[in-house]
């Protein structure tokens, strides 16, 4: 479970719900020391959130697609039992203490405990990437993603394909395209 205290919460602008209003000092106080990652945090591209995660659960090995940036997790309430992995190594969290890991790393973690575990999760802008470099690299970063997300939808034609797809389009006679198959018929919902 997460509470977001910044970032995108489904609430329409990042940060600004109800929940998250309830927590005023704990925001400001955020806003003061960790200014660059609560920005991160309004723009879209990281959040600070607080993570609960239950005995038995298991989040499935993911990474990041981009080392743009760094997650670091704060121990509030670390009973034994949970662990991460990232890349080969695993550790497990203490209390007022922080987990500093790059995401894009492959990691995974496991609660084989008992007891809720709960961190204060931020993102922030690694510290090699110049401020200048920020923004235009989420914006590269948002079209590839849209590409791609876009290819899935599209699979990617051979070359022949495109080349006479191409001149027919360059030539007026491309015609119309067929509908996909589910649409021409008229598909069941």
């Amino acid at each position: 479970r997460e509470f977001v205290i910044f970032g995108a919460d489904g609430s329409g602008e990042a940060g600004t719900s109800t929940r998250a209003a309830a927590l005023p000092k704990t925001r400001a106080l955020l806003e003061n020391l960790l200014p660059g990652a609560v920005s991160m945090a309004r723009i879209g591209a990281g959040e600070i959130i607080f993570s609960a995660l239950y005995p038995g659960t298991r989040l499935l090995p993911h990474c990041a697609s981009s080392n743009n940036r760094l997650t670091c997790h704060l121990g509030l309430v670390c009973p034994r039992g949970p662990r991460i992995r990232v890349g080969k190594d695993w550790a497990s969290w203490d209390e007022g203490k922080c987990l500093f890991f790059d995401d894009s790393y492959e990691h995974e973690v496991v609660h084989e405990g008992e007891g809720v575990r709960i961190v204060l999760l931020v993102r922030f802008w690694h510290p090699d990437l110049p401020e200048a470099r920020r923004l235009p690299t989420l914006e590269e970063g948002m079209a590839q993603f849209e590409d791609m997300q876009r290819r899935r939808g599209a699979p990617p034609l051979s070359a022949s394909v495109s080349r006479t797809l191409e001149a027919r389009r360059t030539s007026g006679r491309l015609g119309a395209v067929p509908a996909p198959l589910g649409a021409a018929r008229g598909a069941a919902g």
